[in-house]
């Protein structure tokens, strides 16, 4: 949607959030659609995804506990730095891959799987 204002209107003052509207611009972090002062145009959009590391591959989303590593959708896990894969340690009783991660220089082994529904906001059971 665009808004034409006359420059007579654009230069007076008002309250940003009183002329808050919709664009049809996606931001392509959250998905959601940009917000824009319709009287100056001024952008208004407040992301709620934070601003992605440039090391992190596309597709991939950074681990919450553990910053060094990064997961995909297939719970694939990497190191950021280095780009390498993290290897299978093990399989755990339920069938899942469980894999190192270290932290402070503390070992973890953690299933795949959990590291990947936490990333992208999957619900646990």
């Amino acid at each position: 949607m665009v808004v034409r204002v006359m420059s007579d209107e654009k230069d007076a003052p008002h309250s940003h959030d009183e002329y808050e509207v919709s664009t049809n611009l996606l931001c392509f972090l959250c998905g959601e659609f940009k917000t824009a002062c319709a009287m100056c145009g001024l952008p208004m959009h407040a992301c709620k995804v934070e601003e992605k590391d440039p090391r992190i591959i596309a597709g991939y989303r950074a681990v919450a506990d553990f910053p060094d590593y990064m997961v995909n959708n297939q719970a694939t896990v990497r190191h950021i730095q280095s780009q390498r894969y993290c290897m299978l340690v093990r399989v755990s009783k339920s069938g899942g891959a469980m894999i190192n991660l270290v932290k402070d220089g503390k070992k973890y082994t953690k299933a795949a799987q959990e590291l990947r529904d936490k990333a992208f906001g999957v619900p646990s059971d």
